[in-house]
């Protein structure tokens, strides 16, 4: 007769075995095209098994997503904004960070979380509520918003005077220029004949995007300038790890 230990841990196994298959289906094929058929195959479980442990494909989709942002080192990223004390220690903070995440996102190996994400969020999947609201929720909450929380901090120190409202509105500025080298990386490199696995021509971005923020909060030249030299002289900077 099995002992309770064994049957939880075929249960912790099947869990994971299935959460394992969608990040590897639906990284490779989108949420439309895998089948709840083909994750139980992929994992070597019984078709049941997506209801036991997931109540759905839908949920599934979002625990995959939940999983591969928590190994892509999104914490870390956020560690690259905390503590940041006084104007000068937020200008370099946001320059590494610009630097350490746009690196991230082009060298990353494997499946890359947040270009499934754009894809469904952007295609087919909004028709799907129960899919679509869990998903956008989840990352706002666990992911977006601290990462916010913590960059609005930065530009508190950077744009004291700035209305609030404008820090948001920078802030976004921020995110989406980095984001655009994820969504329209193809694009980019077609249009201006760049390749930006170069890591001089990602170097040349990354202090575009970090001169770009800084000068528009207002940020003098000369401390733009200092940052911009501490940053990427490796002096402040800890790079996210890539998560294969």
């Amino acid at each position: 007769m099995p002992h309770l230990s064994d049957n939880t841990d075929k249960k912790c196994s099947s869990a994971e075995a299935l959460l394992a298959a969608a990040c590897k289906l639906f990284s490779e094929k989108g949420y439309e095209a895998v089948s709840t058929r083909e994750l139980a195959d992929c994992a070597g479980v019984n078709l049941a098994a997506i209801q036991y442990h997931y109540g759905s494909k839908a949920k599934l989709f979002v625990e995959a997503v939940r999983s591969l942002m928590k190994s892509s080192d999104c914490q870390s990223s956020q560690d690259l904004l905390t503590d940041a004390e006084g104007e000068e220690q937020a200008a370099v903070k946001l320059c590494v960070y610009v630097q350490a995440v746009l690196e991230d996102i082009v060298n990353r190996q494997g499946p890359q979380p947040c270009r499934l994400m754009f894809r469904e969020i952007l295609g087919g999947c909004s028709g799907d509520a129960e899919m679509y609201e869990a998903l956008v929720s989840s990352v706002v909450e666990e992911f977006v918003r601290p990462l916010d929380n913590l960059l609005l901090d930065i530009l508190d120190r950077l744009a004291p005077k700035m209305a609030r409202e404008q820090k948001e509105w920078s802030a976004q500025s921020i995110f989406g220029q980095i984001s655009f080298y994820l969504t329209h990386r193809p694009f980019y490199e077609r249009l201006r004949g760049r390749d930006l696995a170069d890591p001089n021509t990602l170097a040349a971005i990354a202090r575009h995007v970090a001169r770009f923020s800084l000068r528009g909060l207002g940020v003098e030249e000369k401390l733009i300038n200092t940052a911009l030299a501490a940053a990427f002289a490796g002096k402040a900077s800890r790079k996210v790890k890539n998560a294969a």
